[in-house]
């Protein structure tokens, strides 16, 4: 949010996206869980005065030298490790993954049977020939 605010204030652009969200949230959610969130705030000043070394040496025109396959690439597998880590969601606290309850049996079927075939269509002849009734017994439609 934070980010977000800050490049709308200083950002070159009005609709200016800040950096990528994504990767962040993929690096900073495993750092507040092993160190606790009074790291948060020091990896984010430590990151912040990175962002403004870089911008005061310049060194922005150098993101122009990544060619586009390789962003797509980063960007591909940035998709699939936040993916990835969404399975966590669909474990229980024992570690064993969750498991949608079983389904009641269905109730036998009332009545005798439907008749094979369309509604109101004449039942095939008897004899080898049937697939050739079949296609002719669609309509005029089918050809």
């Amino acid at each position: 949010m934070v980010a977000a605010a800050v490049a709308a204030v200083f950002g070159a652009q009005p609709g200016v996206i800040s950096g990528a969200a994504g990767a962040t949230a993929v690096v900073v959610a495993p750092l507040v869980a092993s160190h606790g969130a009074e790291y948060l705030f020091a990896a984010a000043v430590v990151a912040g005065v990175l962002q403004l070394g870089a911008g005061v040496a310049r060194l922005g025109k150098l993101v122009r030298l990544i060619p586009q396959p390789v962003m797509l690439g980063f960007l591909n597998g940035l998709a699939l490790v936040i993916g990835i880590a969404q399975f966590e969601q669909f474990k229980t606290p024992a570690g064993a993954w969750c498991a949608a309850p079983p389904r009641p049996p269905r109730p036998p079927p009332a009545g005798p049977a439907p008749p094979a075939g369309r509604p109101g269509a004449p039942s095939p002849p008897p004899g080898p020939s049937r697939a050739g009734w079949r296609a002719r017994s669609w309509g005029p439609w089918w050809g």
